[in-house]
Formats: structure tokens, C-alpha cells, sequence
């Protein structure tokens, strides 16, 4: 049995050195090869207007001394720089009531961005998913903060 299996390893090997040796000098791999390409996406850049729209959001983390923080809602961008937030907070386990918050923000070419609102809070983010889908931190000291938006 041993001895089947050393010749059927042998043979593999031949045929896999005979077939290199016939495709060297073409096109083909035995191994493909992999070659990063840029994204559409990438080659497009952003605007303020790529946030134009509506995005539900989820905001989770640390106020730092006091507790967990955990807030959802629905961000609107209107394309020239201004936004507004409809959202809920829990806040150390209580719940705390619906706000209506408004903010700036800025977006550059490369899809990263910034935020700041009408309450003191900011973010630093960056447009991802063929501009569907945004990933942010808050930058507001005192907290540590993540959020995720996504298009609506």
C-alpha cells in the first residue's frame, strides 16, 4: 500500500513539473495571481453631496466616568454642509427623550469627513460601500465613541 501511494505521489509530481515546463513563457498559472484594482468608488471621491439623503444610524460607547451610551436614529444631509439627527439615547440604562439635533459637517476627496453639532459633540468618518455606508468615531474628549450610518 505504501508503496501505491510513494509512485502516486511521484506521479503527481511529474505531471505538475511537465505542465510548468509547458506553460512557462505564457499566460498561464498553475496559481493564479491576484492584482488589487481600484474601486469605482475610489476613483469617483466624495462630495458633501454624496451625503445627501437620509441615513439610519447606531451609535454605541462610553462616557467615560459616568457609563455605556448606546443611540439610534435617522441623520439627514441636505448636500451643502448642514445635517439634522432625530434620535434616541440610552444613556447608563435610562432612556432619555427623543432629540432633534442640528450640525455641520465637511467631506473631502479621499471619502473621509467630519461632523459637529449643535450640542458639542463631533466625529471623524469615512464614506464607504459605493457611498452607501458610512463608519465614524466620536471625537468629542470624555468619550469613545463608534457609529455606523447607512443609506437609506
Amino acid at each position: 500500500m505504501k508503496m501505491v501511494w510513494r509512485l502516486g505521489s511521484a506521479l503527481a509530481l511529474v505531471v505538475i513539473l511537465v505542465l510548468g515546463m509547458r506553460l512557462r513563457g505564457t499566460d498561464v498559472r498553475l496559481v493564479p495571481t491576484v492584482q488589487a484594482q481600484e474601486s469605482a468608488e475610489a476613483e469617483q471621491g466624495c462630495t458633501l453631496a454624496t451625503l445627501k439623503g437620509t441615513w439610519g444610524f447606531v451609535f454605541n460607547g462610553t462616557i467615560i466616568g459616568f457609563g455605556p451610551i448606546a443611540v439610534v436614529g435617522v441623520a439627514t444631509f441636505d448636500g451643502a454642509g448642514n445635517s439634522s439627527r432625530d434620535e434616541r439615547a440610552v444613556v447608563n440604562g435610562n432612556v432619555l427623550p427623543r432629540e432633534l439635533i442640528t450640525g455641520t459637517c465637511t467631506v473631502n476627496d479621499n471619502c473621509t469627513g467630519t461632523t459637529s453639532d449643535s450640542i458639542g459633540n463631533s466625529s471623524e468618518f469615512v464614506i464607504v460601500a459605493h457611498h452607501k455606508e458610512m463608519f465614524a468615531i466620536g471625537t468629542k474628549p470624555g468619550s469613545v465613541a463608534t457609529i455606523t450610518l447607512k443609506k437609506q
